[in-house]
């Protein structure tokens, strides 16, 4: 088992518009974190009810500033939200990263003292409903079309957490062939792992491979899914896991690559009980919370660093 463990993971999916047409940014950010809520509150229960997190961090690569600027007003809103759903929670927010941060926040926990039970969101979904990350050439260019949704993952970190991990910072025009070099390295070490890699388009996934030389290939995503940002990885565990008639895998490589050239690779190892769910929803506004606040196992608050939103993590 590696030193970091799924407990459980849940997606789900929101179609553009996420919000309903004509949605205001505001409101969208109050339907966000209701939404964030609620799912976390049922990958909790996924994980089981005495499975208390540590730290609760929301990351992304599109949030809107709204949502990270201390000053304003809409990012009280949001954690207060998410605080309702979740009591006793302060959650905070990365998203320097891109749709690496994921993997930045998991080295932060890591090096905090003793283990750690890390309830991690990545969140896309754009309360300002821009046509530009559906319709824009530049992206459709770069990665062909764009997935919204929402990743809770439950993970458990032990000893030796970060050595786990492995970082880039950004490589500029390189970033491609550093990120192959750093899962090629990962795979040498677990070379029975799954692979759970970013979506690529089908030329720069035949491409990608090619560089990696896996011998495990991820199954093609991109068509069915888009490019879902920091949650590609972790939707492709998620159906690994589904997949009928084919044994569940132990451990997993999950990788991501932003658009700045940072990267996040690591290996997981899946819990013996480890629950995992995919899900299609409405748009949020339009749909009504259906789970019950998640009620502490006991007195104490989580044990959580800051209340306010982190831009970046060192």
């Amino acid at each position: 088992m590696t030193a970091i463990t799924l407990k459980a993971a849940s997606y789900w999916r929101y179609h553009a518009p996420c919000f309903g047409a004509g949605a205001g940014a505001e409101a969208a950010i109050g339907s966000m974190a209701d939404g964030i809520g609620t799912q976390a509150v049922h990958a909790l229960a996924l994980a089981g009810a005495q499975w208390q997190p540590t730290d609760f961090v929301v990351c992304s690569t599109i949030v809107s500033s709204m949502v990270t600027e201390v000053a304003d007003d809409s990012a009280g809103l949001f954690r207060e939200r998410l605080r309702s759903r979740l009591p006793g929670s302060a959650p905070y927010v990365v998203n320097a990263y891109e749709c690496a941060s994921w993997g930045y926040v998991l080295r932060h926990c890591a090096a905090l003292s003793g283990p750690r039970r890390v309830l991690l969101a990545i969140a896309d979904l754009d309360v300002h409903q821009f046509a530009h990350w559906t319709d824009a050439e530049i992206w459709r260019n770069l990665w062909g079309g764009t997935g919204f949704g929402v990743a809770i993952l439950c993970l458990e970190l032990g000893e030796g957490a970060n050595d786990a991990l492995l970082l880039g910072p950004g490589a500029g025009a390189n970033s491609m062939m550093e990120f192959a070099k750093h899962l090629k390295t990962a795979i040498a070490r677990t070379p029975d792992a799954a692979l759970c890699q970013p979506f690529f388009p089908l030329k720069t996934q035949e491409m990608f491979a090619k560089l990696v030389g896996t011998p495990n290939p991820q199954p093609a995503l991109h068509a069915g899914w888009g490019h879902c940002f920091g949650s590609d990885p972790w939707i492709a565990l998620i159906t690994r896991c589904q997949e009928a008639g084919a044994p569940r895998p132990d451990t997993a490589i999950v990788a991501s690559l932003a658009f700045n050239g940072y990267s996040a690779v690591a290996a997981v190892g899946l819990a013996p009980d480890a629950r995992v769910d995919l899900q299609d929803r409405p748009a949020l506004l339009a749909a009504a919370p259906t789970v019950a606040p998640r009620q502490p196992a006991c007195p104490a608050p989580l044990s959580l660093h800051t209340e306010e939103p982190c831009h970046a993590l060192n």
